[in-house]
């Protein structure tokens, strides 16, 4: 074959966007499994949770419950149920994680059994709602909104808190470095594929706000030092 017919056979191959749309995807499910990883090694290392972001983690863990809502209620590809039970499985360690790392006052206590029941309750009622229910597609889209939504902010109350005290100890670099490469191949599936114009425009979005949380290392890094280990008996 000539050398002139190969490379554009290649570069139809390479430019066509579901090609690239579908590597961009394949590459997100793999890593997608592993997104908190870093997070969870993060916390068990150093034992110690309290600067972890409360609102980022209930912010995430609502936004699978939602997620999962949607997946099935849509009848979502398996790949798709499979990220978020895996996530849903990461965030129930991380919330034991915080349990037992954190230094609670009794307020703070009562306020995690408190937010842990709405969390129950509200897994429960979607796995209610989907096995028993007849529900109107408009309620799995409307899930489905309201987990892009999360998606989308739930970084936000963890820069808040990095500013507040000035460090970046409760949050795992690698974690923030996997959102951002994510959040870009998110971008790129979207624009490929022809997805929806919320994951078009949101997910970028999304990449803004995850590097600003990047650049809180860089700008608290000498302030940054980890807490003394604390776990809970």
């Amino acid at each position: 074959m000539p050398a002139y017919a190969g490379m554009t056979y290649m570069n139809t191959i390479d430019l066509d966007p579901a090609v690239i749309g579908s590597i961009s995807l394949n590459i997100s499910f793999v890593l997608y499994l592993s997104l908190l990883a870093p997070q969870l090694f993060h916390n068990y290392t150093y034992r110690n949770t309290q600067h972890l972001s409360w609102g980022m983690h209930y912010a995430m863990f609502t936004s699978y419950i939602f997620d999962l809502l949607y997946g099935f209620g849509r009848h979502m590809q398996w790949q798709y149920k499979t990220v978020t039970i895996i996530g849903l499985i990461c965030l129930t360690v991380q919330h034991i994680q915080i349990y037992r790392y954190s230094g609670f006052t009794s307020k703070q206590q009562q306020h995690y059994w408190w937010s842990t029941g709405l969390l129950i309750s509200l897994f429960i009622s979607v796995v209610i709602g989907w096995g028993f229910f007849n529900l109107s597609p408009t309620i799995f889209i409307g899930a489905g909104a309201m987990a892009q939504i999360g998606w989308l902010i739930y970084v936000i109350p963890q820069i808040f808190k990095n500013h507040r005290i000035q460090s970046t100890a409760g949050i795992s670099v690698y974690f923030v470095l996997l959102l951002i490469f994510l959040a870009t191949c998110d971008t790129i599936s979207a624009w490929t594929l022809g997805w929806d114009w919320p994951n078009k425009y949101g997910t970028p979005v999304g990449i803004i706000l995850r590097l600003i949380l990047l650049y809180q290392f860089y700008m608290f890094a000498r302030t940054t030092v980890v807490s003394t280990p604390y776990v809970r008996a």
